[in-house]
């Protein structure tokens, strides 16, 4: 509900701004604050190492190699300062995933990989010309990754932990009113190992580590000016 609500309303703003704001003059001035929304589809790699007695092989065996897709949407902020064609700024964004995979074993039915939110923060260099906008990025990332597996015996082992990395992409950007821009952007996000450590329902305590978690976003997004739509 609140995911539903959160997109529904950045999408409202949007949709308000590019009705409601004046049509774009001939030079498109990039600076200011934004807001906007933006969703896609991402996909990735998490690797699950044993950390403790989850295979007979002990810590250190490899368990699998899980490979997450799917939609993911959310909500950003930034700021953009031009000088002639060269535009710096910095932006924030919080994604909810729907990325997951399922890699079941004979000894163990549901091994499961979810990422469930996607956060990234980070400075932006790019070039306008007039109303086009390119850019580089790049900065912190972080991600909730959440891992569950059920054995034939139905023992139940559930973790979740956040992951910290980084992020680069790319982007590309076109203002359709003095207020409303519309683009799309890649980004490749790294993140670090990390212990997941829980207890096995019937078993006792358990960890695993899950390695190698990284992933490729492709986005849609629009954006909208503050100090146009409120008419500063």
């Amino acid at each position: 509900m609140i995911k539903h609500t959160i997109l529904a309303a950045a999408s409202a703003v949007a949709i308000t701004g590019l009705a409601a704001t004046p049509a774009l003059s001939q030079t498109a001035d990039w600076s200011g604050w934004y807001a906007g929304a933006q969703i896609g589809y991402g996909t990735g790699n998490a690797d699950w190492v044993d950390n403790s007695i989850y295979t007979a092989g002990g810590i250190g065996t490899p368990i699998l190699s899980a490979d997450p897709d799917g939609v993911l949407g959310g909500i950003h902020l930034g700021f953009n300062q031009q000088y002639g064609n060269i535009v710096f700024g910095v932006e924030g964004s919080f994604d909810f995933s729907g990325m997951n995979s399922s890699d079941p074993s004979a000894a163990v039915p549901t091994q499961n990989t979810d990422i469930n939110w996607l956060a990234t923060i980070g400075p932006r260099l790019g070039y306008a010309m007039d109303n086009y906008l390119i850019y580089l990025e790049g900065g912190y990332a972080a991600a909730d990754v959440e891992t569950l597996a059920i054995n034939g015996g139905g023992s139940v082992y559930p973790t979740q932990e956040v992951h910290h990395g980084g992020f680069v992409g790319l982007g590309a950007a076109l203002q359709v009113s003095e207020a409303v821009s519309i683009g799309a952007e890649y980004n490749y996000v790294f993140l670090g190992d990390k212990v997941h450590a829980g207890i096995a329902s019937g078993f006792g305590p358990l960890s695993i580590q899950v390695n190698n978690v990284d992933f490729h976003t492709v986005t849609a997004r629009v954006s909208v000016k503050l100090d146009k739509l409120f008419g500063n």
